[in-house]
């Protein structure tokens, strides 16, 4: 799909489509995610397109940001190379941003002002 990202490290990882559902990421959202990879040297993906039955998915009333093609969640511990992945997707027009102990989501939602949320 990019240069550093494969077609199935995007696809979703349910069990109930057991991976053969294709991913439809957004390629805007991809050349940012690339970006970001270029800037900061290699990145793992936790998840990034999630079909509609993906457990986190089914329960939405309407689809998510995964869903949509348009998130990342990137495996990387809190310190430096985090905050540059921030400035970085701030930069390039991220708008959501979710943060947990191993991980942190960036989407490429459509509104007006960033937004941000802590997975406990």
């Amino acid at each position: 799909m990019t240069k550093n990202f494969s077609a199935k490290e995007l696809r979703c990882r349910c069990n109930v489509c057991n991976r053969e559902v294709p991913n439809e990421c957004d390629l805007f959202a991809l050349r940012m995610l690339q970006r970001i990879r270029e800037e900061v040297g290699p990145l793992t993906l936790n998840s990034a397109y999630r079909c509609p039955l993906h457990e986190d998915e089914a329960r939405k009333d309407k689809p998510g940001t995964h869903n949509q093609g348009i998130a990342f969640d990137i495996r990387v511990p809190w310190g430096r190379k985090r905050m540059r992945i921030i400035e970085l997707a701030l930069k390039l027009g991220a708008k959501g941003f979710g943060f947990g102990n191993t991980f942190i989501h960036i989407d490429w939602r459509i509104q007006a002002d960033p937004t941000s949320w802590n997975y406990s």
